[in-house]
């Protein structure tokens, strides 16, 4: 009897610890575009573009977002210029999620931990401890990625004269080329600037 519920046990623990039941909070990616291949500039507004890989994302975000068709993309605008761009959410033309979205996708599932141990805990008791912390550290755990996820995308508000904005935009994919479209608007001027930008393999 005792060999079985130390079996039990053990097992409940390898459910308690595996499964994406932790989330790190990691620092974003370098501004410094000068290498990378994906850059335009326009009327002296620089774009870059760094799309990333499975690797990357899994590093970064710790979850296989890729596996929903999620794949961030990290944007830099330098404004080298003395007139403010209007940049809204609206003008990013490739499909994309919010943070909301993406963390909904990847959420652990506490409830599902939760739910084992109460089984198990129909057949052995001293399971049921462990099926408390499980909900709980599961809320914990998609409670900090979301928060880091939403940090972590680009500010979709105006860009000042000679500064620079940078960020994460969770772009929708369904093949093997990363793309992203979008525009700038002068607000001085009202002129539109357009960039188009495709995975560079």
């Amino acid at each position: 009897m005792r060999k079985i519920i130390s079996v039990v046990l053990i097992l409940s623990n390898v459910i308690m610890f595996s499964g994406c039941a932790t989330y790190r909070v990691l620092p974003s990616l370098s501004t410094d575009y000068q290498d990378w291949k994906n850059k335009q500039s326009q009327e002296n507004v620089i774009v870059a573009v760094r799309f990333l890989d499975k690797e990357e994302i899994g590093y970064l975000f710790q979850r296989a977002m890729y596996k929903f068709n999620v794949y961030p993309a990290f944007l830099v605008i330098d404004n080298q210029t003395g007139d403010t761009y209007e940049f809204e959410r609206n003008m990013i033309k490739t499909p994309q999620h919010r943070p909301s979205e993406v963390s909904d996708f990847c959420e652990s599932s506490g409830f599902r931990r939760a739910g084992i141990f109460a089984l198990l805990y129909l057949v052995f008791f001293p399971v049921l401890v462990l099926a408390i912390p499980a909900g709980l550290n599961a809320s914990s755990v998609n409670t900090r990625m979301r928060k880091d996820y939403s940090a972590k995308e680009i500010d979709f508000k105006d860009i000042g004269p000679y500064s620079k904005r940078s960020g994460f935009i969770y772009l929708t994919r369904t093949d093997n080329n990363g793309q992203l479209e979008f525009m700038l608007r002068n607000k001085n001027t009202q002129k539109d600037i357009n960039f188009m930008f495709t995975e560079s393999k």
